[in-house]
């Protein structure tokens, strides 16, 4: 009997086998696994990807992989799909296509290659490959970023045909009762960075490290309130044992079992050494009652997002910690996102950071770009399926906040929430485009990894970076406001560099003043909004009757209108002269 698999590929995740550089578990039930291994040859511009499953996988009362593949944002429709088939003997591969109705269609021109198959009755491997770019429609097109790996699976008995046939569905959409929708199915989706960049393992190793110790900062068993949205900080002290300078070379997730799905992203801050011993805290961020030295707790020497795992640094790089001059105190704050309001909830998640006695050649930094996150806010017009807001850190930020040869990016981290689908950073120096910093045109907040830029990129005194964020609004009835809730907006971006330079944080956003002079003229032309409040932007946001016209304008008006620049040094003071653009 022969069991018919597709293949519609989407996003995956990290590991090591045998043959391939990179794994991921596609899904786990009971009685079966699927593991996807792959390897990227960039001087070819291919990939190989080996499938396995394990189990019961021959069995007829055990779950059937019928499909796996990639689409755009991890939909079974529109999406590439490998259609493959198993026995005992011998397996064979079909490349096809869903159509938006979910119908399976094969592709004229087939651009997945098997290379070989072991077939055993409790294992099962595939191995084939493809291009990045086939040339085909239907055929997904590989890049940089964020990629969506889809799988489809049957239950015992429900899609078991047997059949002498290689393929005995009739995929070309026809009537009859063997015709193939995907929506008949039981599908999921992962995400994965496919296409990472080839890093030798000597790029990490340091000989002169010595002894790797570590070090997990966590907050200490709050329960957490049944709010949708929750920022918590807690104040922590280094460890005793660290006695002068000492450089982390990592750091990763240490997430508690009760919060699983609840966190969104954590940051650790370094806080300002002129407060000397700071006020112990523990409590809601913006709360009134916190402490103004914890309050200034605000240089980012760390972080993680949904999706992410352990950060390394280059060998010649360290994250300085436990200097004279510096504080010994962080503050950890943690963003719970819980839309279900659960409740009884008690976390002690944080941050584990590895670290060496013997410091690097470099201490490195974290730069944080894009639009700033402040009182003023901005708003993007509902019922858009694209609205962009940018933020830059300008040329006359980074003349003075950056060293005379400049700073070297090894990792960027893209920071957004659910209506962000594209994220880039564009880097200009002199009048003229250089290479973009990084770029996920399938951006997902549920998968933040902090992804190595090698070889590091170089930026200048004088350069400008510009974080672009394109939003999908199309099913949202009122504006969104950037602010600090997931049903808001942001737009970031944090820049892992070195060697460490003055500047902490360089964004921009339209002013205030440019906000209401915009309202106030669409009022004259049009006579809408009725009512301007000339206090608070917001409230005119909202009486806005938004339409294509209208929201084109607001886009150029974001655009062209005087700009609000932050450019700030580690203790959150602002460089002179940069305050308006």
């Amino acid at each position: 009997m022969l069991t018919l698999i597709f293949i519609v590929l989407t996003t995956l995740g990290l590991a090591e086998s045998d043959n391939s550089k990179y794994e991921v578990v596609l899904f786990h039930e009971d009685n079966l696994t699927c593991r996807l291994f792959w390897d990227v040859d960039y001087s070819q511009k291919s990939i190989d990807i080996t499938i396995q499953l394990s189990g019961r996988v021959l069995s007829a009362d055990s779950s059937t992989l019928i499909g796996f593949g990639i689409s755009d944002r991890g939909g079974v429709n529109n999406a590439d799909i490998l259609l493959m088939e198993y026995s005992q003997e011998e397996v064979a591969i079909k490349d096809g296509w869903s159509d938006d109705a979910g119908f399976i269609h094969y592709d004229d021109i087939q651009n997945y290659f098997l290379k070989t198959y072991e077939v055993a009755s409790n294992l099962i491997t595939i191995e084939f490959w493809r291009y990045f770019d086939t040339l085909e429609d239907h055929d997904y097109k590989l890049e940089n970023g964020t990629t969506n790996l889809i799988y489809l699976l049957s239950r015992g008995g429900e899609e078991n045909h047997s059949s002498s046939e290689a393929f005995p569905y009739n995929v070309q959409r026809t009537t009859t009762e063997k015709e193939l929708n995907v929506y008949n199915l039981k599908s999921g989706f992962i995400r994965v960075q496919l296409l990472k960049p080839e890093i030798p393992e000597s790029y990490f190793r340091n000989k002169n490290d010595g002894k790797i110790m570590s070090m997990t900062m966590l907050q200490p068993n709050i329960s957490l309130p049944s709010s949708v949205t929750t920022y918590w900080s807690s104040i922590h002290k280094l460890p005793e044992s660290i006695v002068g300078k000492i450089h982390v070379i990592g750091f990763g997730p240490a997430i508690s079992s009760n919060s699983t799905g609840l966190i969104h992203h954590m940051l650790m801050y370094l806080c300002d050494p002129n407060d000397g011993e700071i006020s112990p805290y523990s409590g809601f961020s913006a709360s009134s009652n916190v402490p103004d030295d914890v309050r200034r707790c605000k240089r980012v020497i760390g972080g993680w997002a949904m999706g992410a795992t352990t950060t390394w640094y280059p060998k010649e790089v360290g994250l300085p910690l436990g200097l004279s001059y510096q504080s010994r105190y962080l503050r950890l704050e943690v963003h719970y996102n819980n839309p279900f309001r659960r409740s009884g909830v008690v976390d002690n998640s944080g941050i584990r950071f590895f670290y060496t006695n013997h410091p690097r050649k470099y201490d490195s930094g974290v730069l944080e770009v894009g639009v700033t996150n402040s009182k003023t806010i901005l708003g993007i017009p509902p019922q858009r399926d694209q609205f962009v807001l940018s933020g830059t850190c300008t040329k006359q930020c980074t003349l003075q906040g950056l060293l005379p040869d400049g700073i070297n990016i090894f990792a960027s981290h893209l920071h957004a929430h659910l209506a962000s689908r594209k994220i880039w950073v564009t880097h200009l120096r002199n009048g003229a485009n250089l290479p973009e910093i990084n770029r996920d045109d399938h951006y997902s907040t549920f998968f933040e990894e902090i992804r190595p830029i090698y070889p590091p990129m170089k930026v200048m005194p004088g350069d400008s970076l510009t974080t672009h964020c394109s939003y999908d609004t199309s099913n949202r009835e009122k504006v969104t406001f950037t602010g600090p809730a997931l049903t808001d907006e942001m737009c970031l971006t944090f820049l892992h560099y070195y060697p460490l330079a003055p500047l902490e944080l360089c964004t921009s956003a339209t002013s205030a003043s440019s906000l209401t002079e915009f309202f106030v003229l669409e009022k004259l032309l049009k006579n809408r909004p009725q009512h301007i409040d000339l206090e608070d932007v917001s409230p005119n946001y909202k009486n806005m009757r938004w339409d294509d016209e209208t929201s084109k304008e607001l886009d150029a008006w974001y655009k062209s209108a005087a700009q609000d620049i932050k450019c700030q040094h580690h203790d959150g003071s602002s460089f002179q002269d940069v305050t308006v653009l």
